[in-house]
């Protein structure tokens, strides 16, 4: 069942095109990497106790790899990214991609959603913000 998740592909994929500025990502793609990217900062920082930064540094090219392709998607320039109009280019990787091909290409093939992802995402969500209020609280003092 995991090897069939989506959230598995769309990390390979992330991978795999992590320096490729060309072609479309899909919506999936892009939400589960970003997923997968704050998953690995909480368990680096829950581990070092310390700032990412490094993590952040090293994920920074690979993130907005994904983020320009996802743009492409919805035939918009990655240059939209630029921090000027960056909420801009937050709201528009919620719409929709071009079915057919666009300037940038032939769509992305679709993700497949599983109820695992479902299942999955849900968890990850109240894991990761159960795991910040603790850190958060033990930063401050609050628990020891």
């Amino acid at each position: 069942m995991i090897q069939d998740s989506g959230f598995c592909k769309a990390v390979i994929l992330g991978i795999k095109n992590c320096f490729d500025f060309k072609g479309r990502a899909s919506r999936a793609e892009y939400w589960y990497w970003h997923l997968f990217i704050i998953i690995l900062d909480q368990f680096i920082d829950s581990l070092s106790g310390t700032s990412t930064w490094i993590f952040s540094l090293i994920s920074f090219i690979p993130g907005l790899s994904v983020s320009v392709r996802r743009l492409h998607d919805v035939n918009y320039r990655g240059w939209w990214w630029l921090p000027i109009v960056n909420i801009w280019a937050v709201v528009v990787c919620f719409f929709a991609g071009n079915i057919e091909s666009n300037r940038f290409g032939p769509p992305p093939n679709p993700i497949k959603i599983t109820l695992f992802d479902k299942v999955f995402v849900v968890v990850v969500i109240v894991l990761l913000l159960t795991l910040m209020v603790l850190n958060s609280l033990i930063h401050t003092g609050q628990v020891s």
